[in-house]
């Protein structure tokens, strides 16, 4: 029977491997990412959203969020990225991975609906 010695290419990549998968788990309670608290005068973000155009947001108090858009075959998305205000804008991303929408209307009461408009698009609250 024969006995498989590794090489030391093969030793070192194994080594190489089990270095990323630690990598990868001392990440993923937190994705690597800061979150910060949503703002208290944006508190009326927080919640599922869901767009007259496709995409759909969800925002949560710690700071965390996701969205996904598409556009025909096309879509783009992110799933607890860190949600990030700064004046009229707001930015959900993770890893490079990033979407800015403009803040074209805060949260309203519409017919017993939550609504907003960020970047044009029309949101309602779930």
């Amino acid at each position: 029977m024969m006995q498989m010695i590794p090489t030391r290419r093969a030793a070192l990549a194994m080594m190489g491997l089990g270095l990323a998968v630690l990598a990868l788990q001392g990440c993923c309670g937190n994705c690597g990412i800061e979150k910060t608290p949503v703002p208290e005068k944006r508190a009326d973000f927080v919640g599922s959203w869901e767009g007259d155009e496709g995409t759909s947001l969800t925002i949560t108090a710690d700071g965390s969020g996701s969205f996904e858009q598409k556009s025909g075959a096309a879509s783009k998305s992110v799933s607890g990225g860190a949600v990030t205000f700064q004046g009229d804008t707001m930015k959900i991303g993770l890893f490079g991975i990033e979407e800015t929408f403009t803040i074209d209307k805060a949260p309203y009461d519409k017919d017993g609906k939550t609504m907003m408009k960020l970047s044009g698009e029309s949101f309602e609250k779930q």
